[in-house]
């Protein structure tokens, strides 16, 4: 089962399924990427997951190209004529009625070509240079989407031995000082983090309308919301910590969620379900709705 898991869609190394006490995950074997997915008791749906994600790489497509145009030929005016045809367009390419050379319109009056010299070759090819550079002309380029944090974390023997951690803590300095000293065996990992996409082109910030509001702080959000927590190993401590087991400490796995976005300055918050329902958060759709449709009709 573990070689038909696809490649890794971040670094192409191959994949398997990691084993323990909890179930299989779906894992790069490069130690460097450690990608993964979520993990299921059964090996066969840990399998399925993996490949969906695989499946959708992570690497930037290549240049793209534009498919050829269709060509065919038919007749008008008794003469035969090379039709190519590609979204909606219709490329005429004939030989010159009165003069040497081949002539390509599109539509009754736009001349592409006109060369004395030419050839069918050449008509054909300028027909598809000029279909290709309308499909240009309709793309825009997507703004860089430039990292607002980075994370890193520290290997050892080829092994993560650290937790992820923000530039700025943990004793990075010391693990980069062993680096430093032994490369072979010691390693300094880092991983930029990447905030909200921006809204689309075109979408008014002002259409974003806030759902609750946080009523000690007053800051306002949107609930995106509720999902669940994965983790293999946080857990909540209690002050008889070290009198619990893992398992009685409350694994927080599988915990419901709010996802909620802020309107001040977009940035992401999750809080446990029951913490964003206890009351200290007041519900704002309801009240903005109604004040929305009262001005519509006043409007009119």
């Amino acid at each position: 089962m573990q070689s038909e898991l696809k490649p890794c869609p971040f670094c192409g190394s191959k994949a398997t399924l990691f084993k323990n006490e909890r179930g299989y995950w779906g894992t790069c074997t490069n130690n460097d990427c450690d990608a993964e997915t979520p993990g299921r008791v059964d090996p066969s749906e840990a399998a399925a997951i993996w490949d969906r994600r695989a499946a959708l790489s992570d690497k930037q497509a290549g240049e793209v190209k534009a498919l050829p145009l269709n060509w065919a030929t038919e007749k008008k005016s008794g003469f035969t004529i090379h039709v190519g045809r590609g979204l909606g367009l219709k490329y005429e390419a004939c030989i010159k009625a009165y003069s040497p050379g081949w002539v390509v319109t599109l539509g009754q009056s736009d001349v592409i070509f006109d060369g004395a010299e030419a050839v069918e070759e050449d008509a054909k090819a300028a027909a598809q240079a000029d279909y290709e550079q309308r499909i240009r002309s309709a793309l825009v380029d997507v703004p860089a989407v430039e990292p607002v944090a980075k994370q890193w974390c520290a290997y050892e023997n080829g092994q993560q031995h650290t937790s992820w951690y923000p530039d700025g803590y943990g004793d990075r300095a010391g693990w980069e000082a062993l680096a430093k000293r032994n490369p072979e065996k010691y390693q300094i990992v880092t991983r930029d983090l990447f905030a909200h996409p921006p809204l689309r082109e075109g979408e008014d910030s002002a259409e974003v309308v806030a759902t609750h509001r946080h009523k000690k702080r007053g800051s306002e959000y949107v609930l995106l919301g509720f999902g669940k927590m994965q983790a293999e190993a946080w857990h909540e401590h209690g002050w008889d910590d070290v009198y619990l087991t893992p398992t009685d400490k409350g694994i927080v796995d599988m915990r419901e969620v709010a996802i909620y976005r802020s309107i001040d300055d977009g940035s992401l918050w999750v809080r446990p379900r029951e913490e964003f329902e206890d009351g200290r958060f007041e519900a704002l759709a309801a009240t903005r709705s109604a004040s929305a449709t009262s001005a519509k009709g006043g409007a009119e």
